[in-house]
């Protein structure tokens, strides 16, 4: 098993093209691999200026290096040392090289430590969310799923909130039998932060198509801060569809000039209500 921090990207590669340079096999690195960086980047980014090592040691283990080198250093001191070897300023940097790499193998057992902590046993509903991802982009939808709900009836920030609601219900519309669930959530979303884009998009396509509700899918895709106008368009195709035939009619704006009129329906005129729908589309009528 190797474990690195950044050795997916940067590590392995270079290992592996310096061995095949040398002529040498690369087979004692294909083993299974943990890069810290990914995750650390999921539970942490945000939360300090970077996610890089040191950064990290500092904010999530209290460790800070004194004199330590940088690494983008080593590397020269590395080829001085070659071309010097028995340089006594040389040595000198060389054991501070030393003593980095071995800050780094101390530190990075501790960081694993860290993550799993914070991913097995999140601090507050944002940590929650992460560790949802990180779950997620593992493929382990249920533990995700499993991990939210369990942060669901805590209170917390509306952000948060929002966020974790509307993850939870993309995990669950994926089962039918969740769909409801999912919707319960998209709700919830749109209580919490009405006019949400997402949420009510995903609640109106859900009514729309799974529970056949399309006068109540109008309404909630109405309430969006930016609707999809052809969803619109279709939801109130589809009411006007449903309307008994002595009280269906078909009108058009006055500002689309198209030369269609309403026509009475039982000695009474329809008022035409275009909302959002483009010029000329059928629209839904409702009594004046």
């Amino acid at each position: 098993m190797l474990s690195s921090f950044n050795g997916a990207s940067f590590d392995l590669p270079l290992l592996r093209a310096r061995l095949r340079r040398a002529g040498l096999s690369s087979l004692a690195l294909e083993r299974p691999h943990l890069d810290l960086l990914p995750p650390a980047r999921r539970m942490w980014r945000g939360n300090g200026a970077d996610c890089r090592l040191g950064t990290l040691e500092r904010t999530q283990l209290g460790v800070r290096r004194v004199h330590d080198i940088a690494g983008h250093e080593i590397p020269a001191v590395f080829w001085a040392w070659l071309r010097r070897p028995d340089d006594h300023e040389v040595q000198a940097v060389m054991r501070r090289v030393a003593d980095h790499n071995l800050a780094d193998l101390v530190t990075l057992p501790a960081l694993a430590a860290a993550l799993h902590a914070a991913i097995t046993a999140p601090a507050d509903l944002d940590a929650a969310v992460r560790a949802a991802e990180h779950h997620l982009a593992a493929g382990r939808r249920r533990e995700a799923l499993a991990l939210l709900e369990r942060w669901h009836p805590r209170a917390a920030p509306s952000a948060q909130r929002r966020r974790a609601l509307l993850l939870a219900a993309d995990l669950l519309r994926r089962e039918p039998a969740s769909r409801g669930h999912a919707a319960q959530l998209w709700a919830e979303v749109c209580r919490i932060s009405p006019g949400d884009p997402a949420a009510h998009e995903a609640l109106a396509k859900h009514l729309e198509h799974h529970a056949g509700d399309p006068a109540r899918a109008l309404e909630v895709a109405r309430a969006s801060t930016a609707p999809c106008p052809r969803r619109l368009v279709r939801l109130q195709r589809k009411l006007i569809a449903r309307l008994p035939a002595a009280a269906r009619a078909v009108g058009a704006c006055a500002a689309c000039r198209c030369g269609r009129a309403g026509r009475p329906v039982h000695a009474r005129w329809l008022q035409v209500r275009c909302g959002s729908v483009a010029p000329g589309s059928p629209v839904l009528l409702a009594w004046g």
